[in-house]
């Protein structure tokens, strides 16, 4: 199976299949790269596809450590030198949007164009005076104490009225894969992420990116979804999902796919 080190030697999972132009799909909080086999099966005859675990997450090693944005996206950066990767499409989705544009205020050298999936960070961009009403410390709890039933109730709210139950109780086993340490880390940083400078990175970035939201997804709304593509990327598109939630690439596959292809071309 194919890892790779990161700088700090953490053993780190990806799966890659496909020739040609590489996207490289970055998956949220909890989940690991098996959420996109519906990209990497359906599309792997067009493109380079690339989907790492997380570190603490599914495959991945997990050691005790930190667990923010700025790891993640070190880890990326790893992932796309040791593969030695060109003009990547990067596709973050839900909190991997968030490690896409951390990685972006970095280096952008290796990047050719952006698209962001499912994420509040589209309700912070666009409306950066409010805050994200989550008390994360009443949240880290109730995920000590009891994770499976606190995911499940999460998955629930997050797929809309669309996802059957065998595809949520998938998910639920992938997110049970996920080291807890790991899932407590990312909600601790959460609450100091640096809103204002990922709105600054994303405003500044000159190449084409696209944001994809699901209809029924709370953590934004569709005004939010069109204020970041037209008033704060330089070159940005937008898609709406009217059946998805937070999940739009597995409930609403085909047209998904449909959007990554036109937009990677």
């Amino acid at each position: 199976m194919p890892y790779l080190s990161a700088n700090d030697e953490t053993r780190l999972y990806y799966t890659d299949l496909g020739d040609g132009h590489p996207v490289v799909l970055i998956h949220g909080d909890m989940m690991s790269g098996r959420l996109w086999e519906r990209q990497t099966s359906l599309l792997a005859d067009r493109y380079r596809l690339v989907a790492p675990d997380l570190r603490g997450h599914g495959r991945s090693d997990a050691p005790m450590g930190e667990y923010s944005v700025s790891v993640f996206a070190e880890d990326l950066r790893a992932l796309i030198e040791t593969l030695d990767l060109e003009d990547v499409t990067l596709v973050g989705w839900s909190y991997g949007a968030l490690v896409a544009g951390t990685y972006l205020r970095k280096s952008d050298d290796r990047i050719r164009d952006v698209v962001l999936v499912s994420s509040v960070l589209f309700h912070r961009l666009a409306s950066p005076d409010e805050d994200v009403f989550v008390n994360f410390s009443d949240l880290v709890e109730d995920l000590k104490a009891r994770r499976p039933e606190l995911v499940w109730e999460l998955l629930d709210e997050l797929f809309g009225d669309r996802a059957g139950g065998r595809t949520k109780r998938w998910v639920w086993h992938v997110c049970m894969e996920s080291a807890l340490h790991a899932n407590v880390g990312v909600f601790e940083d959460f609450a100091t992420i640096d809103w204002s400078g990922l709105r600054e990175t994303f405003a500044e970035f000159d190449r084409p990116a696209a944001v994809f939201h699901g209809a029924q997804d709370d953590s934004a709304t569709p005004e939010d979804v069109e204020t970041v593509a037209r008033d704060i990327l330089r070159d940005g598109s937008s898609a709406v999902f009217a059946e998805s939630g937070h999940f739009p690439f597995l409930v609403e596959t085909e047209r998904f796919n449909r959007e990554i292809t036109a937009f990677v071309g």
